[in-house]
């Protein structure tokens, strides 16, 4: 599925559909692309979730190329065992982070957020810490899913603005909340993140 080719196609939304796979009222049969299950090419200012499954496609799951690319959402989904990167920016690998995220790109190639420790002492929570270094005085939006194997989140679980001052360049969230009732046994499973998204921007 592809959105471009200019930054004059905006305002797209792909919801609710299933890339790569079939609902599971139809025994989830594979059906994948040979490429990306989906690619922003060049294009500004579109959404791709809520409520898509995304999976079993040749390259990622997600893919937004082009310096024009800017401002695309992607939330809200479930992406797995695709064989590219759940969302790549760049359509090129993992984009390493940089200091203070002032590099541009596709979406601005947005910084990841570093988690460093998961808490399951709670019997009813787990509290995840992390750390964001990305562009001062903005907010932020992380969400975090189950996955089971490397390459994307599986089931999604919480969104949360990381507290703390924003006019610093890292941005500490710690003890975030995420219900275990969602996980269900969650021990031995992994967590990860989607994120950071500031206002039009998106989970990278």
């Amino acid at each position: 599925m592809v959105i471009g080719f200019a930054p004059t196609t905006t305002g797209n939304a792909i919801e609710m559909n299933y890339i790569g796979t079939t609902p599971p009222s139809d025994g989830s049969v594979y059906m994948p692309n040979q490429g990306h299950g989906v690619i922003v090419q060049g294009a500004a200012g579109n959404l791709i979730g809520q409520e898509n499954t995304i999976a079993y496609n040749a390259g990622d799951g997600v893919a937004v190329v082009g310096e024009s690319a800017v401002g695309n959402t992607i939330s809200g989904n479930s992406i797995f065992l695709n064989s590219g990167l759940g969302i790549d920016l760049g359509g090129d690998g993992v984009t390493p982070n940089d200091e203070g995220d002032l590099d541009t790109g596709p979406n601005h190639l947005q910084n990841y957020p570093v988690l460093w420790a998961v808490d399951f002492t709670d019997p009813d929570e787990i509290y995840v810490a992390g750390m964001l270094n990305s562009v001062p005085d903005t907010e932020f939006l992380i969400e975090f899913f189950r996955k089971q194997t490397p390459g994307g989140g599986l089931d999604w679980l919480r969104r949360g603005k990381p507290p703390g001052r924003h006019n610093e360049r890292y941005d500490r969230f710690q003890r975030k909340r995420v219900l275990r009732r969602l996980l269900g046994s969650s021990r031995g499973r992994r967590l990860c993140h989607h994120g950071p998204r500031p206002p039009g921007s998106s989970l990278a």
